[in-house]
């Protein structure tokens, strides 16, 4: 009875214990015309107030949050959950296999081993559920390696030009990695798209 959405509910327990691996869902903001960033190296705000609202939402149901070391050099991201009411400390990880992060306080740095050693790792920490931010190259990792249980896909109305940097498209995400496209959401001026390969209740 109700089995789909019994595991789309326990997917992150499921997955620790069958697969040794957390729950993985994928975050990207990107312009009307797909981008991700005004430039390479450029920190860029897409996403409007809801939708930022949204994404702190999310970061209180994970129970670790994951940046490659481009963004977390550019961003600076603190990572943390900022909402009225809400107390949640969520596991803060850099992916920096290329070593260009000395330090990083109150972040697990990841130096060695690929996407499935990471995932391993944070399942034996007791991780279930996994939320990874970004950036672009970190995302297709997570994708190539087959590991994505559901990618949140937000679209703002925003344009960023020519030499903006170009994002993951929908097409990519149900062509090349079989997701399905689950639901829509409207927040704010943006909408938010999601794909997964869990049906959800």
């Amino acid at each position: 009875v109700c089995e789909a959405e019994a595991l789309a509910l326990n997917c992150g327990f499921i997955n620790r214990v069958t697969q040794e691996r957390p729950m993985v869902t994928l975050k990207c903001a990107v312009s009307a015309d797909g981008k991700i960033a005004a430039a390479p190296g450029q920190r860029t705000q897409i996403s409007g107030d809801l939708a930022s609202r949204f994404m702190h939402l999310q970061r209180s149901m994970h129970d670790a949050i994951l940046v490659g070391s481009e963004t977390y050099l550019v961003d600076q991201p603190r990572l943390t959950t900022r909402l009225d009411g809400f107390e949640h400390e969520a596991l803060r990880v850099v992916l920096d296999r290329r070593g260009r992060i000395q330090d990083a306080p109150g972040f697990e740095i990841c130096r060695q081993g690929g996407i499935e050693q990471v995932l391993e790792y944070l399942a034996e920490e007791g991780i279930t559920r996994l939320l990874v931010e970004g950036g672009a190259q970190v995302h297709r990792a997570f994708l190539d390696a087959g590991v994505v249980d559901e990618f949140q896909l937000c679209r703002s109305p925003v344009e960023l030009g020519e030499n903006g940097v170009q994002g993951i498209t929908s097409d990519e995400l149900i062509r090349d990695y079989g997701l399905k496209h689950q639901k829509s959401r409207v927040l704010g001026e943006d909408v938010l798209e999601i794909y997964g390969t869990i049906v959800k209740a």
